[in-house]
């Protein structure tokens, strides 16, 4: 779930069993935040490398 709203998408998608992304242009994102809808593929290759050294 991708969205800018931290209650309704984010705290919402999170009860919902969802992965998030805030969407916050300020820069003051919680958790796993971008600044523009551009940065997204960087941070879900980023997240998924992660994942797989954990792994």
């Amino acid at each position: 779930m991708i969205g800018d709203n931290l209650v309704a998408d984010i705290e919402g998608g999170r009860a919902a069993g969802l992965s998030t992304i805030h969407l916050a242009p300020s820069g003051a994102g919680r958790g796993l935040s971008v600044c523009r809808l551009s940065d997204i593929p960087s941070l879900i290759q980023s997240v998924s490398i992660e994942e797989r050294c954990l792994s």
